[in-house]
């Protein structure tokens, strides 16, 4: 439901749990008034245990707004009830208390997650199977914008939002060069395998990921199309991309 403020009367439900059902919600229609004495909707009671219940509205588009909350009444079920009126104080602590409960907590104690570390790194992909932060970097067009290939200031954020937000290493180096052959031409003498595998990283944060350019290469199903690269190389797609 929604929240809407200073509602000065009108048609309503009621809705709540009075001790007289045993534990059956009461769910009714009524009208009620301002009270603006004591910030008060005048209406009448269902009954005791109901406190608590939403006094609300039908809004634009068929949404329903709360716009009281069941409080006391005068005597039992059909004596006047007294529903506590949503005001701007109480929309703005209401608010307030919202915002707080969807701000995510602190993360908790725990070993600082580093680069290239098996031990340390959580769930793991890619040719190394570890977490190697320009790779990680480059699946996530919001990091690529955030940090580019500042790889301190990525792994500051990856200590800190990695366990919280638990996102996958899901860019390739090794099969973005694959992809393209300008990038072979380029980066095919770059030096080890880990070199490669970070300057098609590099790469792409720097120019593809601006350019559209993606990833069509899979080196598995390279592999799986020829039996003597099958015979060499079994699953280990990077050596046979290498």
């Amino acid at each position: 439901m929604g929240l809407e403020s200073n509602f000065q009367g009108g048609d309503v439900g009621v809705t709540g749990y009075p001790g007289a059902l045993n534990g059956t919600m009461e769910d009714g229609e009524q009208y009620v008034s301002i009270n603006s004495t004591y910030s008060l909707l005048d209406g009448t009671s269902i009954g005791e245990g109901s406190s608590g219940g939403q006094v609300w509205i039908y809004g634009n588009g068929g949404r329903p707004y709360v716009v009281g909350l069941v409080s006391s009444a005068a005597g039992g079920i059909g004596s006047t009830g007294y529903f506590t009126q949503i005001t701007n104080t109480v929309f703005n602590q209401i608010e307030a208390w919202v915002a707080q409960d969807v701000t995510p907590p602190p993360p908790p104690l725990r070993q600082i997650v580093n680069p290239n570390d098996l031990a340390l790194s959580g769930s793991v992909t890619g040719a190394h199977d570890f977490i190697d932060i320009l790779n990680f970097v480059a699946g996530y067009g919001d990091l690529i914008n955030a940090f580019g290939t500042i790889q301190q200031a990525a792994q500051n954020w990856y200590n800190t939002r990695e366990p919280i937000e638990q996102r996958v290493e899901t860019f390739d180096g090794l099969d973005y060069i694959a992809s393209y052959s300008d990038l072979i031409s380029v980066f095919k003498s770059a030096g080890s395998e880990q070199a490669v595998l970070d300057a098609g990283a590099t790469d792409f944060i720097d120019s593809g990921y601006r350019e559209g350019r993606d990833i069509s290469f899979n080196n598995l199903d390279y592999i799986a199309s020829y039996p003597d690269l099958i015979d060499a190389f079994g699953t280990n797609g990077d050596v046979s991309l290498y």
